[in-house]
């Protein structure tokens, strides 16, 4: 079971279900593949994954879909570029892959670096984070990204600069994946990181 605020997904027997306030019940969320392994929700986006492809619905304003528009969609659709995915983490308004290669891929919102690429421009589709491999677990929180490899773990986004960073430096320009001094292989010791795929108000 994954929850965010009100909201309620689970998978059972390579089926996605969300919980419809309307019925009051858990229902089978339609026009997604067999096979579905890992859903992730964000602030008013739901993404699933199956076969290692993403398939994402709902808002999609600041590219949180993935499909190439800044477009919503009440029907899942298929995130663009992407395939071989083995993980998945969404927040607020991005989302992020974890491929079997040990690479990182975000998209979506990105006013403060979430997504990894050295801008605050929104992405609607993945964007490789550069520089980083190795990975081996994400996570992803409002507007910060989390990157586990096998002896350190990065962050970037809100945040992250000021929370780990050994030196003073402005908030002005979205920073690098950024190592987190003292952490090896596991995520920093924030409740709000810890707990980002299951929020609840």
């Amino acid at each position: 079971m994954v929850t965010r605020k009100f909201e309620h997904c689970a998978v059972r027997e390579g089926r996605a279900y969300c919980y419809d306030t309307g019925r009051k019940q858990m229902v089978p969320v339609d026009d997604l593949p067999d096979g579905v392994t890992e859903i992730a929700l964000g602030e008013d986006h739901r993404c699933a994954l199956a076969e290692g492809q993403v398939w994402c619905w709902g808002r999609g304003d600041h590219g949180q879909l993935g499909h190439g528009r800044l477009l919503g969609s009440a029907k899942p659709v298929r995130v663009e570029g992407l395939a071989g995915i083995r993980h998945i983490s969404a927040a607020f308004r991005h989302t992020c892959g974890l491929d079997g290669a040990g690479q990182v891929h975000c998209w979506g919102g990105n006013m403060h670096g979430q997504l990894g690429d050295g801008t605050r421009m929104s992405r609607p589709r993945p964007q490789r984070v550069e520089g980083l491999a190795g990975v081996i677990d994400l996570k992803v929180h409002d507007a910060m990204t989390c990157a586990v490899r096998r002896d350190d773990t990065y962050c970037w986004g809100q945040g992250a600069w000021h929370a780990f960073a050994t030196e003073d430096i402005a908030d002005t320009d979205p920073q690098p994946p950024t190592p987190v001094p003292g952490i090896g292989q596991e995520l920093p010791p924030s409740p709000e990181i810890v707990t980002v795929e299951v929020q609840v108000p």
